[in-house]
């Protein structure tokens, strides 16, 4: 469902920065007073949404698991002990950190050439490391 509304918004930015099909600039809508293309603007809303929903199915993951495992800690959700529950958000941190990389890297190499360089990509490792690793010592 996110990559249909992104290839929209990817289509859509393109239209507004005026890139032909080969992601070139069309001549006619050349304009040196803009200084934002529409296309950041595109790149910015999807990664905040993407890191949004990552810290926020993170932290209310973490708030229900600590609430529940003062109570009973050999199963806080249903069924699920609080290593299974660990090992699912460390799962989800990591597809979700996947999909803001690959996100950032198709926005880079089709729209904007200086978007999600190193200093991006570090720190979306580093925030993926650090809260996989909380869930791993959560597990133990």
């Amino acid at each position: 469902m996110l990559d249909a509304q992104d290839n929209k918004r990817y289509h859509d930015a393109a239209e507004k920065d005026g890139l032909n099909d080969d992601d070139t600039v069309k001549e006619e809508t050349m304009n040196p007073e803009k200084s934002v293309p529409d296309s950041f603007k595109t790149y910015e809303d999807g990664k905040h949404r993407r890191y949004q929903l990552l810290f926020t199915v993170n932290g209310g993951a973490f708030a229900v698991a600590k609430l529940l495992a003062d109570r009973d800690p050999s199963h806080i959700l249903g069924n699920l002990t609080l290593r299974q529950v660990s090992i699912g958000m460390s799962l989800f941190t990591l597809v979700m950190s996947t999909d803001i990389f690959m996100f950032g890297e198709k926005m880079r190499k089709t729209y904007l050439r200086d978007a999600f360089s190193w200093q991006g990509k570090t720190v979306l490792i580093l925030i993926g490391a650090i809260m996989c690793a909380g869930w791993i010592l959560v597990a133990r």
